[in-house]
């Protein structure tokens, strides 16, 4: 049974704001070549990957975040992302239903029917509108988490 997460998680919005050209190299210390995070530290919002797993959860808008490897403690992990088809930004409203449905329906591809996953719920962050205006964002990332807090699982790894 695919879970909510209660607010204000299920209000996190990803942060589109202008990322400095420096801010580009900040997860590099922290990735392995292959992009897979290898040490705690704190990336630019708009650089999260399928995968990436989030220390701690934040509410509203952020321009970084901070990510550890999957097997230390962490409280969210991107398990999917997908563009928003729109031209126009359909509004904050409008991008959050689509969100919302999509990833319910990608938590559901990915780990439907599984009962081990019934103590674990779906949010996502999703584009601002000057984000959408001024650098195209249109990027949804779903997340996924415990509804009693933290784990120390990659979910990714562990299908």
């Amino acid at each position: 049974m695919t879970r909510w997460w209660p607010a204000p998680v299920a209000l996190l919005i990803m942060a589109t704001a202008l990322v400095a050209g420096c801010s580009q190299t900040l997860d590099a210390d922290i990735r392995d070549e292959s992009g897979v995070v290898v040490k705690a530290g704190s990336v630019p919002a708009l650089r999260l990957r399928v995968g990436d797993c989030i220390a701690v959860s934040q509410t509203g808008e952020f321009e970084t975040i901070p990510v550890v490897p999957c097997n230390e403690r962490h409280e969210l992990q991107v398990f999917a992302a997908f563009e928003i088809d729109e031209v126009d930004f359909p509004g904050d409203n409008a991008v959050q239903s689509i969100a919302d449905v999509r990833c319910s329906n990608e938590f559901a591809a990915a780990f439907g029917g599984r009962d081990d996953f019934d103590e674990w719920g779906v949010t996502n962050f999703t584009p601002l509108e000057v984000g959408w205006r001024e650098l195209n964002d249109r990027e949804v990332l779903c997340l996924v988490g415990r509804f009693d807090g933290f784990n120390t699982i990659d979910l990714l790894g562990a299908q």
